[in-house]
């Protein structure tokens, strides 16, 4: 979220900080460990190579704080990035928390927190799902 600001004179979202940012080649995919562990996807924490598919991952985690204030995978300290880890590659997110959202809004976060990436909403059936069009 540290990566995500609002410009106050037109009220618009910029995304920000672009260090690892690089040209990607979907037929070759991506193997390189970088990021914040609290945004990446399983694939990416499991050293496995993996697409853009994981950027949807990270999506569906700022969703889920956008929604709720808190984040998906609850966590001692960032001091124990292994916990973390291990939850986030077993996808076992707090789904108490989205009770409160339209069952669209929980489909939506669900979709994108599929920890295989095969079954994880791309970009465009992410912008075209009921709860972002209405």
């Amino acid at each position: 979220m540290e990566n995500i600001i609002v410009e106050e004179d037109t009220r618009s979202i910029k995304l920000i900080d672009f260090g690892f940012a690089c040209l990607f080649d979907p037929a070759e995919g991506m193997c390189d460990t970088v990021g914040t562990t609290m945004y990446m996807a399983p694939e990416v924490i499991l050293k496995k190579k993996y697409n853009q598919s994981s950027d949807m991952w990270s999506i569906g985690i700022v969703t889920y704080i956008l929604l709720t204030g808190l984040f998906p995978f609850p966590f001692d300290s960032m001091g124990d990035i292994k916990e973390l880890s291990e939850k986030i590659t077993k996808g076992q997110f707090n789904r108490q928390y989205l009770r409160t959202l339209s069952v669209e809004g929980v489909q939506f976060v669900c979709n994108l927190l599929q920890t295989d990436s095969t079954n994880r909403y791309s970009a465009s059936e992410a912008l075209t799902h009921p709860w972002i069009l209405q």
